[in-house]
């Protein structure tokens, strides 16, 4: 989807509109709700309320909002995910939204949880886990959000450098250390 999308910038205006698409696109955030375990770092999942597909909470911005507040209201409203959002996006991935022909692109924040609400707005409307990295990796419908997770990891141990006041290594597997 995020080459079809830049593609699609790509073209004159026209061309995009007689193809029956637009050149813009529909701006959500999104939490990958984590938190720290014995056995390592673990993602909240999330089902949707549509088709039960496995994913991150996300949603829209409300005006004047900032992406890191929404991304953060978000995982309180459908999970009841409380903690610490990071106020950086840490990527974005792409989706077509259901019956619309508009990509929607999504934020993503990391937010580390440190309590679950025991009320929230759509309590009991969502199914919802604790994964590891890799079992979440398996379980998430989309390849953008499923690379984002994959690399959570090596984001955390890069922000954790930049917090200590060290500079950031880069691992030999991404070619660069």
């Amino acid at each position: 989807m995020a080459i079809l999308h830049g593609i699609v910038r790509l073209l004159p205006a026209r061309m995009v509109k007689a193809l029956g698409g637009s050149r813009h696109h529909i701006e959500q955030a999104g939490a990958i709700c984590y938190r720290r375990a014995v056995s390592g770092i673990e993602i909240l999942l999330i089902g949707s309320r549509r088709n039960g597909r496995w994913g991150i909470p996300k949603g829209g911005i409300d005006k004047g909002e900032r992406p890191w507040h929404a991304a953060a209201r978000e995982a309180f409203e459908e999970i009841g995910a409380l903690g610490t959002c990071e106020m950086e996006p840490v990527s974005h991935f792409f989706y077509a939204k259901a019956r619309k022909h508009v990509p929607t692109r999504v934020s993503v924040f990391m937010l580390e949880v440190g309590a679950m609400a025991t009320s929230f707005p759509e309590k009991g409307q969502r199914a919802s886990m604790w994964v590891t990295v890799e079992d979440a990796s398996e379980y998430v419908w989309n390849d953008g959000l499923r690379d984002i997770i994959l690399g959570l990891p090596e984001a955390l141990k890069r922000r954790a450098a930049v917090v200590e006041g060290r500079p950031p290594m880069l691992s030999a597997s991404n070619g660069k250390g």
